[in-house]
C-alpha cells in the first residue's frame, strides 16, 4: 500500500502538470531566451518544500497533499528536461548533452535509494524512522541546489544570447 501510495500521488499530479508546465515554458521562451530554464527552476525551487514536507510530516493528509504537490513541481521540472537543454545546447552536441543528461538523472535515481538507507541505517536520529525522515527532506536540499545551478545556467545563457544579438 506505501509503495503504490507513494508513487500514485506523485506521478498523476506529474501526469496532469507536465502539459500544462510545457505549454506555458513554450510561451516564455517565446517572449524571453530561458523561458524554459525559468519554468523548471519554478517547479524546483517550488518542489524542495514540498519534499521537506514528505520527509517531516506525521499527518497522513499533509503528506498525500505534499506529494501531489511534489509531482505537481516535479511536472513542472520534467516538462522543459530536453526542450531547456536544446535551447542551450547546438545541434552537433544535442545528442551528446542528452545522454550525459540522462546518466546523471539515472545515477541520481539510482543512488537516492542507498543514500536514504545509509542514512537511515547509520543516521544520528534516535531512530531509523527519524534517520529516513531526514534523509527524505534532504532532498529538498538537492532540489535547492538545482534550482540555483538553473538560476546560474539562466543568467549565463541570457548574457550569452544577448553577447550574440546586441541590440
Amino acid at each position: 500500500s506505501a509503495g503504490l501510495s507513494g508513487t500514485v500521488f506523485i506521478h498523476l499530479a506529474s501526469a496532469v502538470s507536465v502539459p500544462i508546465a510545457g505549454i506555458w515554458a513554450d510561451k516564455l521562451s517565446r517572449k524571453f531566451a530561458g523561458g524554459r530554464m525559468l519554468v523548471q527552476l519554478i517547479g524546483l525551487a517550488a518542489g524542495a518544500i514540498f519534499v521537506f514536507f514528505v520527509g517531516h510530516t506525521g499527518s497522513k493528509q499533509t503528506l498525500i497533499v505534499s506529494m501531489m504537490l511534489y509531482g505537481w513541481c516535479k511536472g513542472f521540472y520534467d516538462s522543459g528536461i530536453f526542450a531547456s537543454l536544446y535551447d542551450a545546447i547546438e545541434p552537433r552536441a544535442r545528442g551528446s548533452a542528452a545522454g550525459l543528461m540522462n546518466t546523471v538523472g539515472w545515477a541520481g535515481g539510482a543512488l537516492g535509494p542507498l543514500f536514504v538507507g545509509l542514512v537511515s541505517q547509520y543516521g544520528n536520529a534516535p531512530t531509523k524512522l527519524e534517520n529516513m525522515s531526514n534523509a527524505i527532506s534532504f532532498g529538498g536540499v538537492a532540489y535547492i541546489f538545482s534550482a540555483v545551478m538553473i538560476l546560474c545556467a539562466l543568467v549565463k545563457f541570457r548574457h550569452n544570447r544577448d553577447l550574440a544579438n546586441p541590440e
